[in-house]
């Protein structure tokens, strides 16, 4: 039989593509390879200094933008409740504990520090109703001790005792640890201001029950129970204030800071006695 023209054009065609592909193959497989081209190396170049120089002043831009920054928020937070609250997160226990340690520990050295405050750290509830609560027994009873004295019913209650007694016992439980750091800070020693407050605060503990006593109308009694008062309360200061001076500066230079501590205390005692429950004559 004869194949149709069609038939016979398509046979044609994939004859012809055949050939084609096998002549592409060929090419292929019998073309030349290409040699890797060599690139020369030229030295090396240091750009180390280069960059540090450009970098340097990047870095001394970025870490004064940094310390503006952290100056700026410095002083914003002293107008943020959130950062005194810390100072406040004390519960009815720890404040019994803290009143009772600073008397039963004010002659260890460091005692109050490490085993009363412990890891919570210092507050500033405590030092604020110590004083307060001070301020009032103080005014109370020293017309108290000036009533007995005189036996007279022309006696004046003066009122003018809370003011001076305020004044007087928030100087020294406030002011006298922001004087202080101030000092400690020139002299290069590390320490928190709530540390010195929490300190200063709870060394007034043993003026409160001694001022109780203070109403006895004697002259000699009152002297010697203030005296007493004011031993405990230096001792107890010295003890957990001395050892972090001395660990971070020399003795000739701590001596002066506790030697402020000791007459500070005393100024103190002086003014309780004679501002307060000085002599009164007799009408």
């Amino acid at each position: 039989m004869f194949e149709s023209d069609d038939e016979q054009h398509q046979s044609t065609s994939q004859g012809m593509s055949q050939n084609t592909f096998d002549s592409g193959a060929n090419d292929f497989h019998t073309s030349p390879t290409f040699a890797p081209i060599e690139i020369e190396k030229g030295p090396m170049v240091d750009t180390s200094e280069s960059e540090a120089t450009t970098a340097s002043p990047t870095v001394n831009l970025s870490s004064n933008v940094n310390k503006q920054f952290n100056l700026w928020d410095n002083i914003t937070s002293c107008f943020n409740i959130d950062t005194y609250k810390r100072n406040f997160d004390v519960n009815t226990h720890d404040i019994k504990t803290r009143l009772v340690g600073s008397l039963l520990y004010f002659n260890v050295q460091n005692g109050f520090n490490d085993k009363v405050l412990g890891e919570k750290g210092p507050d500033a509830y405590g030092p604020f109703w110590i004083t307060m609560t001070l301020v009032f027994f103080v005014a109370f009873t020293s017309n108290v001790n000036a009533y007995l004295k005189l036996n007279s019913k022309n006696f004046d209650y003066d009122v003018a005792h809370i003011i001076r007694a305020m004044v007087l016992l928030f100087s020294f439980s406030f002011g006298l640890p922001s004087i202080l750091y101030v000092i400690l800070q020139c002299m290069g020693v590390p320490v928190a201001l709530m540390n010195l407050v929490v300190l200063y605060g709870y060394s007034l503990v043993p003026y409160l029950p001694i001022t109780i006593f203070c109403m006895i109308p004697d002259d000699v009694v009152v002297w010697l129970l203030l005296v007493f008062a004011t031993a405990v309360s230096l001792i107890f200061l010295l003890r957990n204030v001395s050892g972090f001076v001395l660990s971070q500066t020399s003795q000739e230079k701590a001596g002066p800071v506790l030697i402020f501590i000791v007459c500070c205390h005393i100024v103190l005692f002086l003014v309780l006695k004679i501002g307060f429950y000085h002599h009164v004559h007799k009408l």
